[in-house]
Parts: C-alpha cells; sequence; structure tokens
C-alpha cells in the first residue's frame, strides 16, 4: 500500500525471496515456476549471484538510521509527523491552538475539565487527551512481525505487573491476515492481548477507515455533554477528523506496542520518557504511589513477590532488611534522612548483592539490594519498564 508513505505506486525488485514468500503462503511450484520466468523475461527479476548493471535515478535521499526515533502522527492529517519525546507538548499546543490542523482552541480554564459519569456501575472520568479508541488495525502495520510480537510483549509485561486498561477504552485487534493470528497463538502472545481487551475483531481494514462501531453510551455521551476532545490511538495509515469516529476529534497514528501503550496511559497527554503509565491492582498502585511522591528506595523485612516485581518496574530499588534485623531492632523512626550507597554504574550493580545504607542520624546498616534478575537492573538503569520497553523499540 503505498499511500503509507504517500505514493501513487511503489516499484521495488523482485528476488528469490520474494519467490520464497509466494511458496510459503501455498502457490505450487509450477505457479512460481512461470512467475519467474515471466519477470526474468521482462527484466523485473533481480539475482544477486548475477553481475549488477549500474542503476540511475533522477535524484537520491540519504537516511541517516541514527536520526530514527519513535513517532506518532497526528492529531488531524498522517504527515503531521509528532516524535515522541516532544508528544506531550505538542498535545498541550494542540488545545492552544486555534482550530485547525493541530488546534482545537479550547480555553485555558477549560483544558483541566474533568467529565466524571458512571460505566456500567463503576466510577470512570475523561479529561480533554482521553483515549476512548485504541486499535491495532490495517494489514500493512500489522504483517510486520516485529511491531506485533513487540506489542505482544508489551501487553504481556503489563499483565504482569496487574496493569490493566480501563474498561471504557474501546480496543481492537484487526491483523492484515490469518497468519498474524497463527504466530501470536504459537507464542503464546495472543491471550495477553485478550487480557487486555485486544480481541481479533476481523482481517484487514477497520478502524482507519470508520469502521470502529459505536462507543458506549456513556462513554459517548460523557464527551459530547462536555465537549471533550477525545482520542483515539491506531496503527493505520489515515487519521483525518470523522474519518475514525465522530466523537474522537484526536486522532493519532502509532505503531502497534505504542497504540498499547497509549491505551494502557489511557491519554495521549504524557511523556512515556518521565511519566508513568496505566491502572491496575492494589499491589500495582503499591508501587505506582510511591513513584509519584518521589520515592527512590523502599527497604523491608521482605516483599510479597508481585509487589517486589512492580517497584523495581517503576524504578524503585527494593531492599531487605539482613535476617534478624528490621527498623525497631535498629531504632528507626522513618523521619531520617538516608544515603544508600550504590554504585552509579549500573554494570558496578549485581542481583542480591549487599548495600550500605547510612542515616542522617548517624545509624548505619546493611541491605540486600532485591534486584533479583539481571534484568530487573535494566528497567532500572531506564527509570522503570515502559520506558526501558519504548526505548529498545527505537532501536529496532
Amino acid at each position: 500500500m503505498s499511500p503509507e508513505y504517500g505514493a501513487t505506486m511503489g516499484f521495488f525488485p523482485v528476488d528469490k525471496v520474494t519467490l520464497q514468500y509466494l511458496k510459503l503462503t501455498g502457490r505450487s511450484d509450477e505457479t512460481v515456476a512461470m512467475i519467474e520466468a515471466y519477470l526474468r523475461a521482462n527484466n523485473m527479476f533481480v539475482d544477486y549471484n548475477e553481475p549488477q548493471q549500474q542503476r540511475a535515478y533522477s535524484s537520491y535521499i540519504e537516511l541517516d538510521l541514527a536520526n530514527v526515533e519513535p513517532c506518532v502522527s497526528g492529531p488531524k492529517r498522517p504527515h503531521d509527523r509528532v516524535p515522541l519525546k516532544e508528544m506531550k507538548a505538542d498535545w498541550h499546543s494542540c488545545l492552544d491552538n486555534k482550530v485547525g490542523f493541530k488546534g482545537f482552541a479550547v480555553p485555558k480554564e477549560a483544558q483541566d475539565k474533568v467529565a466524571k459519569f458512571s460505566f456500567h456501575g463503576q466510577p470512570a472520568e475523561l479529561r480533554h487527551g482521553s483515549v476512548v479508541i485504541a486499535a491495532i488495525t490495517i494489514c500493512t502495520n500489522t504483517s510486520n512481525p516485529s511491531v506485533m510480537l513487540g506489542a505482544g510483549l508489551v501487553v504481556k509485561k503489563a499483565c504482569e505487573l496487574g496493569l490493566q486498561v480501563k474498561p471504557w477504552v474501546k480496543t481492537s485487534l484487526a491483523p492484515g491476515s490469518g497468519i498474524v493470528t497463527k504466530y501470536l497463538l504459537k507464542s503464546g502472545l495472543q491471550k495477553y492481548f485478550n487480557e487486555q481487551g485486544f480481541h481479533v475483531v476481523g482481517y484487514g481494514c477497520t478502524t482507519c477507515i470508520g469502521n470502529s462501531g459505536d462507543l458506549d453510551e456513556s462513554v459517548a455521551s460523557a464527551i459530547s455533554e462536555n465537549d471533550i476532545v477525545a482520542a483515539a490511538v491506531l496503527s493505520g495509515n489515515r487519521n483525518f477528523e470523522g474519518r475514525v469516529h465522530a466523537l474522537t476529534r484526536a486522532n493519532y497514528l502509532a505503531s502497534p506496542p505504542l497504540v498499547v501503550a497509549y491505551a494502557l496511559a489511557g491519554t495521549v497527554d504524557i511523556d512515556f520518557d518521565k511519566e508513568p503509565i496505566g491502572v491496575g491492582s492494589s499491589r500495582d498502585w503499591a508501587a505506582k504511589g510511591p513513584i509519584l511522591l518521589g520515592v527512590k528506595a523502599v527497604i523491608a523485612k521482605s516483599f510479597e513477590r508481585i509487589h517486589r516485581s512492580n517497584l523495581v518496574g517503576m524504578g524503585i530499588i527494593p531492599l531487605c532488611f539482613k535476617a534478624g534485623e528490621d527498623a525497631d531492632s535498629l531504632g528507626l523512626t522513618g523521619h531520617e534522612r538516608y544515603t544508600i550507597d550504590l554504585a552509579s554504574k549500573i554494570s558496578e550493580i549485581k542481583p542480591g548483592q549487599d548495600v550500605t545504607v547510612k542515616t542522617d542520624t548517624g545509624k548505619s546498616f546493611t541491605c540486600t539490594a532485591r534486584f533479583d534478575i539481571e534484568v530487573e537492573l535494566a528497567y532500572f538503569n531506564h527509570g522503570g519498564i515502559l520506558p526501558y520497553i519504548i526505548r529498545q523499540l527505537a532501536k529496532q
């Protein structure tokens, strides 16, 4: 689909890999041989084992891969690219700007408006930028195994951390091919998509051409009655206002992993490099709450397994008192200022190592750093699991 990159038609050489694809997708040897013969006869086949002719082009474009960074497009046109690191600032500019391709003209005094409503008996709320549609859709994006498996790993980790997409976010998964479903099932990732509401609704174009279906009546009313600029995030190729859904004035195109990330965050008004994202269990909030309060480390006699993992996932250091010691035996009140002697270089930190802790009252004691596996050190080094995942995706 050359419209993905703004062209009417795309030309590319057919080679052995193309023929392999035809065989893998069920074409007979006779059919593949006929196709190869036709392409060779019309000088449309490239055999890299043969001497290559020097080709001349009318223009050349250089791309420095070091400059490639994660981005989204929107809120109203597919070519309005927004680097992910600038998304929060760009969103606030869109709220301020006069009505146009990059503006909604929301008065300053109304930008923090909160629309509270009941979603099937559950308290809910929407703000400007709240995500109400999150769709992994369109054949071109969902035929790329790397981004689909990447999205699968994001939902898997979200489930493991107790994160959950808000129930009023309309989620869907519409791969371009049944092959996608097969490898998601075989990899064990489809069940995690299902847990977050990304059930397979069909194959091919859905939300991107307006086939998103109705929003829940309570959500639709909250948007209309409070004049909320609601958002949709989809892995499609078109996002003109009114195309995705009549009630989503802001529509952003994003890769499948970012669709999941924004669904978990519940808003486009977020900086993934600096802010934690989604809601979950009480154990999850027991980690998110401290990080929002600026807590850097937690010292305890022991940790419940998932709670310890959640703390690391939020970039908080979990430390355990040594056997036979606790706050009472050491005379700690919790009002002290603590200095934790932890190496500044992540390569010098080891799972389960001893760490010296000193207080401003002159006390000193040793704790065990409860980074239990090496990958948790990577999460901590990046400030949490979500920044880690986003930066890993940016390297691809």
